[in-house]
């Protein structure tokens, strides 16, 4: 009888259970993972996580999605519904589409609605996923967090980018923190013996953070930019936001965007000494100088 059954199970082409796949959160709370977390997930691949805040009773709540460890960026997007079930909707938005432009930059999502769908649908796991510089990740999918609350989103967030790819994010409901890997700590994970962030690679006060183990980034203070905080930045006084329209530039890079003086003499000009990374000439030919509203009418009748 027990060899019968071995058999069956073991035959070519008998079908093996997927990992569990989605599913409905109603607690105030939750973990929400890819299957097989962190390890590589089975394609095609299409789940629902459904986030049910209807019988939330505290006033002015919202649902907020946490991205503490988020590594996919294809597929995955987020539906708010008034109400949802599987024979009807009612008011569906999509208010995010996880992208490879913002999967480092977004850290929360927060809807006033009573259900949120997270939506999980891929073909292919090749080029979906960040891939960190070396070996220090190699990490599929998604293990976010997610909480029905009222007030703003927590401010201590982190995503693995915050903790530089050189740790884990981790979100302990009441606070935020790195797990840092060997040879890296710190609040954000680039200090150590391992760590590239030595004392004066950023300028000017600049803040060094790692991503992977082999690249470092500055978060430059105000006044200051470029790859070290190294180039001083001072933004275009308010009459000069519209410069290039209201200033006629006569070629000579010196001159770029300087506008009359507040209340000063109509011959005297203030340099906002903008740095200029890259500078790109667009030449009308045989047009007078105008107004903005008259080019702009110029340029769309053309």
């Amino acid at each position: 009888m027990w060899w019968i059954i071995c058999i069956f199970l073991f035959l070519p082409g008998s079908v093996i259970s997927r990992p569990r796949c989605g599913g409905t959160h109603t607690a105030a709370r939750g973990v929400i993972q890819s299957p097989n977390f962190p390890n590589k997930f089975p394609v095609p691949i299409h789940c629902e996580w459904i986030i049910d805040a209807q019988h939330v009773t505290s006033p002015n709540s919202t649902i907020k999605v946490y991205f503490t460890q988020l590594f996919v960026f294809e597929g995955l997007s987020f539906k708010e519904y008034q109400i949802y079930d599987s024979t009807y909707q009612l008011n569906g938005r999509d208010i995010h589409t996880v992208t490879e432009t913002n999967v480092t930059k977004v850290s929360v999502i927060e809807s006033k609605q009573d259900y949120l769908v997270i939506t999980l649908k891929l073909d292919t796991i090749e080029s979906t996923h960040l891939r960190v510089l070396d070996h220090l990740l190699d990490v599929y999918g998604f293990n976010i967090t997610y909480e029905i609350s009222p007030g703003p989103p927590r401010m201590d967030r982190c995503t693995m980018m915050d903790c530089g790819f050189t740790g884990t994010c981790y979100d302990h409901y009441t606070r935020f923190s790195c797990d840092c890997f060997d040879g890296y700590e710190g609040p954000k994970c680039s200090e150590g013996p391992n760590s590239l962030c030595t004392p004066d690679i950023c300028k000017n006060g600049g803040t060094c953070t790692h991503i992977g183990d082999s690249a470092v980034r500055c978060e430059c203070g105000p006044g200051f930019t470029g790859e070290y905080c190294d180039a001083r930045f001072t933004p275009p006084a308010k009459e000069c936001e519209d410069c290039l329209l209201s200033c006629p530039f006569d070629g000579r890079e010196e001159n770029i965007c300087k506008c009359p003086g507040n209340g000063e003499s109509p011959n005297e000009t203030r340099n906002t000494d903008a740095v200029v990374a890259y500078a790109v000439t667009i030449k009308l030919m045989n047009v007078s100088n105008m107004k903005a509203a008259q080019l702009r009418g110029y340029i769309e009748g053309h």
